[in-house]
């Protein structure tokens, strides 16, 4: 977390013209223009025919192999700090929560079935349980 004066931010980074993030690659390659998704440990893999597109995080702007690094142009705008309500991992969407101002940050939970309409982005972390520091990348 940055610190700027008496004010604490909590953006990690954020882009106008394109945010890019560098993940490593799953247990399946990735090519230049597919669309990937999350695993459940943080690694992108190629988004499936029948996925639902809101798992759909970006898309590869190049070829990489299996445990390699990869550039993702995200469809997120902006990654922060934030917290988990409940335990998540990175395969599904989350949706806000809360915010608690005890800590001033907003706490986010995954999405349940047919509540894509919330999502509003998707956790870079695994959080193990309620009030866990986590990454988000927030549409």
């Amino acid at each position: 977390m940055n610190t700027l004066g008496t004010t604490t931010t909590t953006i990690i980074k954020s882009a106008i013209n394109g945010l890019h993030l560098q993940f490593t690659v799953g247990a399946t390659a990735v090519n230049l223009g597919q669309p990937v998704k999350l695993d459940a440990t943080g690694k992108i893999v190629p988004l499936g025919a029948t996925d639902k597109k809101e798992l759909c995080i970006g898309t590869c702007i190049h070829t990489a192999a299996v445990g390699a690094l990869a550039t993702v142009a995200m469809k997120g705008r902006v990654v922060v700090n934030a917290l988990s309500s409940a335990a998540l991992t990175p395969v599904k969407p989350v949706k806000y929560a809360s915010f608690d101002s005890t800590t001033g940050k907003c706490k986010y939970a995954t999405i349940g079935t047919d509540e894509e309409t919330l999502a509003v982005g998707w956790p870079l972390t695994v959080a193990d349980g309620a009030d866990d520091e986590i990454e988000v990348v927030l549409i």
